[in-house]
């Protein structure tokens, strides 16, 4: 990602950004991405990197996707 910052492929790299996921106005839990970053000025992408993906992070990741249904998410 680092390189592709330096080439102008991607933008506002940032690393451990919390996302809070609410329900009905009640915080249940925090969503940590890994990355998230600009691929166009329309494209905003949540990426995490899983070696072995959890129950819990099954269930985070879902969520995540209900509540900010206009980003990218990806997992690498």
């Amino acid at each position: 990602l680092k390189i592709l910052l330096a080439a102008n492929k991607i933008a506002n790299l940032e690393l451990q950004v919390k996302y809070p996921i609410e329900v009905k106005g009640k915080k249940i839990c925090t969503y940590i991405a890994d990355f998230t970053y600009y691929e166009s000025p329309h494209l905003y992408v949540i990426e995490d990197v899983k070696g072995m993906r959890t129950a819990i992070f099954n269930l985070k990741w879902k969520l995540m996707q209900a509540l900010y249904p206009k980003h990218t998410f990806r997992i690498t």
